[in-house]
């Protein structure tokens, strides 16, 4: 892979993350306690910088900061070395918590919503997005939206990194991601629960082909440890994902996200991207905290992903 500008990863529902891991979960009684804390970053931007980082990549990260969970986080990223790009926000950066078990599988995530931005702040961070661009490869749009946030915010997005002359790869839901196919971004990673909420369709190819008739130039389509698919023109590659025994699935499609995005985006042709990220997301499932792996082990995990077209 060639060396490319850094990819750009937009998401405006960062989290300041909590992790607690318990030694007692099942023990009878109403209290559990534990002291074993861990504090980190979360939200599906940061997730997908992470694995773009560890897929041997260059990322930056853009987004809303508000308060001293704001502060707190950016810290945390820049402890971690991930850059960012931040616009200061009136309300506080959401917390969100994962509990774990004391092997770091997980048994509950707790997520809190991101509170709504003013009009005067999505213009701020939409000047900063078009700033940014002409100095990044590709632009990654992901996660959910904020509270009473536009439907259009994806679609705008879409908008200027068309107008700079760079790729978009969407990944999103619903409403935001019907709005953004009118604009027709290059590539919409989605998983299949998302593609069911998008386009109503049970069938995943049938809904893969409804969203490129909807704008998307290419689709990918993730279902956890089941098997994966890449639409691209008239050709559908199906990945079937080796067995494991995952310990956190938490960022597994984040992680399939931001590493598809760094190959395709360095000219790596998409299907093969797919399944270099989907060996990505593979390897990272067996830790515990997200996007956390190797490329020795995400090379290896590529490896064993059987393509059939």
């Amino acid at each position: 892979m060639e060396t490319i500008l850094p990819v750009l990863c937009f998401g405006p529902t960062p989290a300041l993350q909590r992790g607690l891991r318990f030694a007692d979960w099942d023990a009878p009684g109403d209290v559990v306690r534990t002291r074993e804390v861990r504090w980190s970053v979360g939200g599906k931007a940061t997730n997908a910088a992470r694995a773009v980082v560890r897929g041997g990549g260059q990322a930056t990260l853009l987004g809303p900061a508000g308060g001293m969970n704001g502060g707190r986080m950016k810290a945390l990223l820049r402890e971690e070395g991930l850059e960012g790009v931040w616009i200061e926000v009136a309300e506080e950066t959401r917390i969100c918590q994962t509990l774990q078990t004391a092997e770091g599988n997980r048994i509950r995530e707790l997520v809190e919503d991101a509170l709504p931005l003013s009009c005067g702040e999505w213009g701020e961070l939409f000047a900063k997005l078009e700033q940014a661009l002409p100095f990044h490869a590709g632009l990654l749009l992901c996660g959910s939206l904020p509270v009473d946030a536009p439907d259009e915010v994806y679609a705008t997005g879409v908008e200027l990194a068309k107008a700079a002359g760079r790729k978009v790869i969407l990944d999103a839901k619903g409403a935001p991601l019907r709005a953004a196919l009118a604009l027709k971004p290059d590539f919409v990673k989605i998983n299949r629960d998302e593609l069911r909420e998008t386009t109503a369709l049970e069938d995943v190819k049938a809904g893969m082909h409804a969203l490129m008739e909807m704008g998307a130039g290419a689709v990918m389509i993730t279902d956890g440890p089941r098997r994966a698919f890449v639409a691209e023109g008239r050709k559908v590659w199906a990945y079937t994902l080796p067995e494991i025994q995952p310990v956190n699935p938490i960022g597994g499609g984040d992680t399939v996200a931001g590493v598809t995005a760094l190959n395709w985006l360095a000219g790596v042709p998409l299907h093969e991207a797919g399944r270099m990220g989907l060996g990505a997301g593979t390897a990272q499932t067996l830790s515990a905290g997200p996007a956390e792996f190797t490329l020795d082990d995400a090379r290896l995990y590529t490896k064993k992903i059987i393509v059939k077209s």
